[in-house]
């Protein structure tokens, strides 16, 4: 069953290659689905990557995820539900969304929603691959690009789980920032400006032998970090920091029987995880936003008005991604 109503709103497109503001209205809302008044949508590296996608991505609202408030319910929806606080997957920079509600995660009236609007993909990416981890029986893993809002979170919920990460960031500032942020010793973190990198690399990897490098830079520094694994490592390529090309050692493969994939939240969560799981992650997400954000509230460097100062936005997300996430205000 359709409903005809729609709502007007203003949203960032991509039409004739170029990312455009335009006028339109939402579809109708079907069965099990709510509209969704947003609040607020950060701006991130994976979006930037988006949009230079022009031919994939042509005629799609962008915005990876965001915020906002319930404002009607379709059939098949409890009616209690309009008015609460969500957050949201897709096609955040607009004003209006339509979602099904069995796809959001549902907050108290206290939380905020900028704390909300960036609840949704790192945490989700940071818990897949915690869990990950555990189903392969590890112990430890590595983590290229720790100091990345990703970094923090896994590197939060694994230690709280008792797991052992290596935390690898570009120089010795941000492994200060990253130890006090974390509260951790300093020896399970690297500079790879460190002179004597190399040797507390290979100290690390005898110590928790860790087979698994996680790498959210991308640079030839990642290639070199997965030569010095052991045989039977896996990389697991979920970012690229670096705006770089990426070069591998062939040998590693064929005679040390390596391996290397990557990783996409969507396709992960569609194809290789269970119902059970993904109901129990939101969850975790949800009690930790709705109790202040220990482990997965994000801090916002800086917030800019959707429809006067998007394409400011955009350009300033790089200067400013070490001090946190930039936020469109959608209203």
């Amino acid at each position: 069953m359709e409903y005809s109503h729609k709502t007007k709103r203003q949203a960032l497109v991509l039409e004739g290659g170029n990312i455009k503001l335009k006028n339109d209205e939402t579809l109708p809302l079907k069965d099990k689905e709510v509209l969704i008044k947003v609040a607020y949508a950060p701006i991130t590296n994976f979006d930037k990557s988006c949009l230079s996608l022009s031919q994939e991505c042509e005629g799609r609202i962008f915005g990876s995820e965001g915020s906002g408030i319930i404002q009607q319910v379709g059939k098949g929806v409890d009616s209690s539900l309009k008015g609460r606080k969500v957050a949201f997957c897709h096609d955040a920079w607009s004003q209006y969304v339509v979602k099904d509600v069995d796809q959001l995660l549902v907050f108290d009236d206290k939380v905020d929603l900028r704390m909300a609007a960036t609840s949704v993909i790192n945490p989700l990416t940071a818990l897949c691959l915690k869990y990950m981890m555990l189903d392969k029986g590890q112990d430890s893993f590595i983590f290229f690009g720790a100091n990345s809002t990703l970094g923090h979170i896994l590197m939060k919920i694994a230690i709280r789980k008792g797991l052992k990460p290596i935390g690898i960031v570009q120089d010795k500032k941000q492994l200060q920032e990253l130890k006090k942020d974390l509260n951790i010793d300093e020896s399970q973190l690297l500079a790879c400006d460190d002179s004597e990198f190399d040797k507390r690399f290979k100290s690390l990897l005898s110590t928790f032998k860790s087979h698994y490098l996680i790498d959210a830079v991308g640079s030839d520094y990642s290639g070199l970090l997965f030569e010095r694994m052991p045989a039977s490592s896996e990389m697991i390529l979920l970012g690229n920091l670096s705006n770089q090309s990426l070069r591998l050692n062939p040998t590693e493969f064929f005679m040390h029987n390596k391996r290397i994939r990557g990783f996409n939240l969507n396709d992960y969560m569609r194809s290789e995880l269970s119902e059970e799981r993904r109901k129990l992650m939101m969850g975790i997400i949800v009690e930790d936003i709705n109790a202040g954000g220990e482990f997965f509230g994000a801090s916002v460097a800086q917030e800019f008005r959707f429809a006067e100062e998007w394409s400011k936005a955009i350009e300033q997300v790089e200067k400013l991604q070490d001090q946190g996430k930039v936020l469109l205000s959608m209203q």
